[in-house]
């Protein structure tokens, strides 16, 4: 088999709220992991979805700092997290919320809404959640960190509007998209990745407006690739370590009974509907990689070390 430089990713997974989950692991990986690898180890590739995303920026943009101080910054931004932090309802929005939802935007632009067309849509303010990303992210020192390959390549994926496509932005050394050209539901973009890919990637759809990059407009990648372990293997990663949201149901609790006022519930809709969109197929594509593995490992057996 071919030599190929070892080349290490994390990936993040989006899941609202079951962020903080997510946040906790990084938090430990900083603390407790990082201190046992090898001076100056830092993950080649950092690929993240919706709220890992955010956590995906985070980890590029602090690579200077030390383990400890990583995770103190992390934490504290989850400590004490609420709604509020993310979106705002005021009573201007409640009115026009069912304005929004009929798309009569020009009458019910939410509070604070940008009037060029940075944002479309949505049913509330996220000014919340552009400060959150703007101040809580070390921004200034995104460039440095991969301009020293400390990571490599970050990676931040979106759904475009108008086509459905996932949109893999790649800003660093590794951005390749050659891996994409052939694919019928991705494309990939080399970028200078800033907040507003990261706000676009969290941009939960119907609640959260659109956002604009270029001449384009992006939702949740969520809505497609929920967990972008694609990206870490199309740009070479071999060792990856996937950060996933969702977790096998024991047997009672997967197939509990939900009362008829419970599963008619608008609410309970909505939150299965997004989860059928935006809890996407890992399982599937961990198992489909086991069995390339398998074959590799077969064939090395069976044909040498020239197999591939």
């Amino acid at each position: 088999m071919e030599n190929h430089p070892s080349r290490t990713a994390i990936v993040l997974s989006g899941g609202g709220a079951r962020g903080a989950y997510e946040a906790g692991v990084l938090s430990y990986l900083f603390e407790y992991i990082y201190p046992k690898l090898p001076p100056g180890f830092e993950f080649d590739i950092v690929s993240g979805t919706s709220v890992g995303a955010i956590h995906a920026a985070y980890v590029a943009a602090s690579a200077h700092l030390d383990g400890a101080a990583r995770a103190e910054r992390l934490i504290g931004t989850w400590e004490g997290m609420a709604a509020r932090h993310i979106f705002r309802v005021g009573v201007g929005d409640l009115v026009g919320i069912p304005l929004r939802a009929l798309g009569l935007t020009r009458l019910a632009r939410p509070a604070g809404a940008s009037s060029a067309g940075d944002v479309v849509g949505g049913l509330v303010d996220v000014a919340p959640l552009e400060r959150l990303v703007n101040e809580r992210i070390p921004w200034r020192h995104l460039r440095d960190n991969l301009a020293r390959r400390r990571p490599a390549t970050l990676c931040v994926s979106c759904t475009e509007v108008r086509r459905g496509f996932v949109t893999v932005f790649m800003d660093g050394d590794l951005a390749d998209p050659t891996p994409w050209e052939y694919d019928a539901n991705a494309v990939a973009v080399r970028s200078v990745i800033t907040p507003r890919h990261v706000r676009a990637s969290a941009a939960i759809p119907f609640l959260f407006p659109a956002v604009r990059i270029g001449d384009r407009y992006f939702v949740d990648g969520g809505v497609r690739m929920n967990t972008p372990l694609a990206p870490a293997l199309r740009l070479g990663s071999n060792k990856v370590l996937v950060v996933g949201l969702k977790h096998p149901l024991p047997g009672r609790e997967a197939h509990a009974a939900y009362s008829e006022d419970v599963i008619t519930q608008p609410a309970f809709l909505l939150g299965k509907v997004l989860n059928a969109l935006m809890l996407d197929q890992l399982e599937y594509e961990l198992q489909h990689l086991e069995v390339i593995n398998a074959l590799i490992r077969h064939g090395e057996r069976v044909f040498g070390d020239d197999f591939l």
